[in-house]
């Protein structure tokens, strides 16, 4: 059992592209999806539109499709970043919680952690709403803050405002844009791609990483 005391620390890790070796959102878009989802991605890049307003037209795109066969899907075709289920381990030996907080839907999330043993890691993401034939319905957000300046669909620094207390530490682990924020908010960052550049840009301290087996490197040096 991993220690319960005072200096425990908390990991709010992102999934597409993070604990995700893929973009796992825009894999189930590109199969399930016959609209041009990806011109929405331009105008959030060129700032025409928000993060919020991004996601949830896309993920409304997925209306009518079969639970079962985007999960299929998802199991088939996802794959965990190399070294997550060893991370995943590493915190549960030190006492460490992971808080997977994403912008995907948390069925895709759920049921690829699910396929590799760890369905029992917290997820906090968009949630999809099935009709009575289990088909797509809906998109909700459960988890944003309309009034927080990050425009997102879940607000990741609102989670990490939330969940640190009773924690020594907490550390963002992210990849993207939209990790930003909570990088701002955690006491450590691992940063890769888009989120390292933003750091770097603002002279925020992070760690880079490309596998989680650096994450555990790390962590490990820190506290010998």
């Amino acid at each position: 059992m991993g220690r319960m005391g005072p200096d425990r620390t908390i990991f709010f890790v992102d999934f597409d592209g993070t604990a995700a070796a893929q973009i796992a959102s825009n894999r189930l878009l590109d199969r399930f999806v016959d609209d041009d989802w990806q011109t929405l991605d331009e105008q959030l890049m060129n700032g025409e539109i928000s993060f919020y307003d991004c996601v949830r037209t896309q993920f409304n795109m997925l209306a009518g499709q079969s639970r079962r066969a985007m999960i299929a899907f998802a199991r088939e075709t996802i794959d965990l970043r190399p070294g997550f289920t060893d991370f995943v381990a590493h915190c549960a030996r030190e006492g460490h919680a992971i808080h997977i907080v994403s912008e995907a839907l948390d069925f895709l999330i759920q049921s690829v952690l699910e396929r590799d043993g760890l369905g029992h890691l917290p997820v906090y993401g968009d949630r999809g709403i099935f009709d009575e034939d289990d088909r797509f319905a809906r998109i909700e957000f459960p988890y944003r803050q309309p009034d927080c300046v990050c425009e997102l669909g879940n607000c990741k620094d609102g989670h990490v405002r939330t969940h640190r207390d009773g924690f020594a530490e907490a550390i963002v682990v992210g990849d993207g844009k939209n990790d930003f924020l909570a990088a701002q908010e955690a006491d450590r960052v691992f940063a890769r791609r888009k989120l390292a550049e933003l750091c770097e840009d603002a002279g925020l301290t992070y760690d880079p990483f490309e596998t989680f087996h650096d994450i555990v490197r790390a962590l490990t040096r820190a506290h010998a």
